[in-house]
């Protein structure tokens, strides 16, 4: 009988070892068994990709006009871009080819988009919106004049839109021409190929100087942040990114967002800037944490444009550990 509860005692043992020992030898990924094993993800791992993004105003504003616009207002006069033409898209296309998206402001004409997408390898481009009923500047066929391109092609567009602004400041060209730019905003969401995701927002804000271009600004920015807050909701796990050509350094507090210039990771002193250079705050998302790697001037101003060329550099990471990428993982 001894004998017997002996063996019994064993033979239990050894059944409850072999129930166990795949996750003593760290098989926890077999969960994943519906996915070939290279392209499981492990419960403990985090994948972190870079993500990198190009903010320019393209100065698309006739030269002409630029000048009239200009001198009533005391600014210094417009000195002309050193590349035009078609050489102007050929110098941005070396600088904005190895980007994940590229945020372009002031690309008025289809002209001008065409000149863009012929040179820039892309697997989607989104418009502005036109507000309806409302005339723009006579040359202009892109009423808002922004362009985003999504260049990566890993990347998934999962969402998108767009806005216009209901106030603006000036229908004359003095100084004061934002009711004829109908300018406005675009977003899109991203997935990346680690599962994380990334809603985006391409805007610019109004440009005059008065104490009424300073309130359509700020009714502008509560315009965006109502767009933070479905985004939000739609997206929970999302990180976000507020880009383009705000003309004001507020709008990151007032947006509750960090903004990328006030880090360390710039390479270039923060004094190099002006208030019409491209910026980029963020927020991280439930899933999604962004990171700031570096930023700089890729482009000085008055080369292509009378704005700089600003790249951002992000890491991305999906924190969510049971969250399995997409297929182009």
């Amino acid at each position: 009988m001894k004998r017997l509860f002996v063996g019994a005692t064993c033979y239990f043992l050894l059944f409850c070892l072999g129930c166990v020992s795949p996750f003593i030898r760290g098989e926890s990924e077999e969960l994943f068994s519906g996915l070939p094993r290279e392209k499981r993800v492990s419960f403990r791992e985090v994948v972190s990709l870079p993500f990198k993004i190009g903010v320019l105003n393209a100065g698309g504003i006739p030269r002409a006009l630029r000048v009239i616009g200009e001198l009533p207002r005391g600014g210094s006069f417009p000195k002309p871009f050193l590349y035009s033409g078609a050489l102007r898209w050929d110098v941005i296309e070396k600088h904005a080819g190895n980007l994940s998206v590229t945020f372009f402001q002031e690309v008025w004409t289809l002209r001008d988009v065409r000149a863009l997408l012929l040179r820039i390898s892309y697997s989607h481009a989104f418009l502005g919106k036109k507000k309806r009923n409302t005339p723009c500047f006579l040359w202009s066929n892109n009423c808002s004049g922004l362009l985003t391109i999504v260049q990566d092609k890993t990347l998934l567009v999962t969402d998108s839109g767009r806005l216009s602004y209901d106030e603006c400041s000036g229908i004359l060209w003095l100084g004061r021409a934002d009711c004829n730019a109908k300018k406005g905003g675009q977003w899109i969401c991203l997935s990346l190929s680690n599962g994380s995701e990334v809603c985006s927002f391409n805007t610019h804000l109004d440009a005059g100087r008065s104490d009424d271009d300073e309130t359509v600004r700020r009714a502008q920015l509560s315009q965006i942040a109502t767009v933070r807050n479905v985004l939000e909701r739609r997206h929970p796990n999302a990180a976000l990114l507020f880009v383009g050509d705000l003309n004001t350094r507020i709008g990151a507090e007032t947006l509750g967002l960090v903004d990328f210039s006030g880090t360390s990771a710039w390479e270039e002193p923060l004094s190099a800037m002006e208030d019409g250079t491209g910026r980029a705050l963020y927020t991280s998302g439930i899933c999604t944490r962004m990171h700031p790697a570096r930023g700089h001037f890729a482009i000085p101003k008055d080369i292509v444009s009378d704005h700089e060329f600003v790249t951002f550099e992000f890491t991305v990471e999906n924190v969510c550990a049971n969250t399995i990428a997409h297929k182009n993982f």
